[in-house]
């Protein structure tokens, strides 16, 4: 079964070690979109110190994303995820949504470890 066939995947990267270089230079021929961020910071001044986890909101700055999700990689594929998703999209106006996959990321504000979906309203004028 194929999940999110219709998406594009961005890994937005600053590939600056050995293994970064060689994991780019696997995913440059991969259906995946790499987003250097060292560009984007600077077109949008925002300061290169900026904490990495913070990157996958990027796609809020960029005009041609009409929505968006951030997800964990490392996190499995689960049926009721697709399901969920499916259901924000389909039936629901919410412009934010945030999952959690596990009954512990409740209690506490955190970046990671969620599924954050956007639904972004852009002026293109």
């Amino acid at each position: 079964m194929t999940f999110y066939s219709d998406w594009t995947i961005r890994i937005y990267h600053n590939f600056s070690t050995q293994f970064g270089r060689q994991l780019k230079e696997f995913l440059d021929n991969k259906e995946v979109n790499l987003c250097y961020v060292e560009p984007i910071l600077k077109l949008h001044n925002i300061k290169p110190t900026v904490f990495p986890m913070s990157w996958r909101f990027l796609p809020l700055l960029d005009p041609l994303v009409d929505r968006f999700m951030s997800r964990d990689t490392d996190a499995e594929l689960l049926d009721r995820e697709i399901y969920a998703v499916s259901q924000w999209l389909t039936a629901s106006n919410a412009t934010f949504h945030a999952m959690r996959d596990h009954p512990w990321h409740c209690n506490i504000e955190m970046l990671g470890g969620n599924l954050y979906h956007f639904v972004l309203v852009l002026n293109h004028n």
